[in-house]
């Protein structure tokens, strides 16, 4: 995994969207610190798209691992990015959350 990485580094993308494709990888090898880390990093990059998409992949990871109030956080942050593919479903993921008292 950390030469896909490096590889993928090489390429000269953007601090946001390796920090997200990293992300990802480590979740997939269920190295959930890491990538949870590697998601923050992605969504603190303040980019439009890849920061948006990494605070989205963030929320699902926290809700996974029963960190509601974390999720809520990361879903809101979705929403605020008004990314035209995330926002509406991080804005339904948000009401559900709240509508089971997360956040109250």
């Amino acid at each position: 995994m950390r030469v896909y990485v490096r590889a993928k580094g090489a390429e000269g993308l953007h601090p946001a969207a390796f920090e997200l494709e990293r992300g990802i990888a480590l979740e997939s090898f269920r190295q959930f610190l890491m990538a949870e880390q590697a998601l923050r990093r992605a969504k603190s990059q303040g980019h439009p798209h890849f920061s948006a998409k990494a605070a989205y992949e963030l929320a699902r990871l926290l809700a996974d691992q029963d960190d509601l109030k974390g999720a809520l956080a990361a879903y809101e942050a979705v929403v605020e990015y008004d990314h035209p593919d995330l926002s509406a479903s991080a804005q339904a993921q948000a009401d559900l959350l709240r509508r089971r008292g997360v956040g109250a």
